[in-house]
């Protein structure tokens, strides 16, 4: 589990990379790994790292673990990033969420921390 682990850990972290480029236009994108597509034909080795991050049935081992680091902003969605508690802003706020005509945006794109306040 731990070896899957640190290949989501690489897909997630690694900015340009001609191996990530190469899986994500096969198999989607890392953040999609929770739900299997059946259209195309999956490697094990791609099941068996979706397996990490099982949300269905609730074991999802690699995100519970995982604490985000924030930086710029560029890398986390706002709404479907668990950025801030233990659960995402789509979760918490659902009505929101639902009326947010920014629904796919990040940080970065919604504001900045400047002398510790939000700008």
């Amino acid at each position: 589990m731990q070896c899957f682990g640190k290949w989501k850990w690489k897909l997630e972290t690694e900015k340009v990379e001609v191996w990530k480029e190469i899986l994500e236009f096969r198999y989607g994108s890392w953040r999609d790994m929770n739900t299997f597509r059946t259209a195309r034909q999956i490697s094990n080795w791609w099941i068996d790292l979706c397996k990490v991050c099982d949300v269905e049935n609730h074991s999802n081992w690699f995100d519970n673990n995982v604490i985000w680091e924030i930086k710029d902003g560029e890398n986390v969605r706002f709404w479907e990033d668990k950025w801030v508690g233990d659960i995402s802003l789509k979760e918490r706020f659902t009505r929101l969420y639902n009326i947010s005509m920014c629904q796919e945006s990040v940080l970065s794109d919604l504001g900045m921390w400047k002398n510790k306040v939000c700008n």
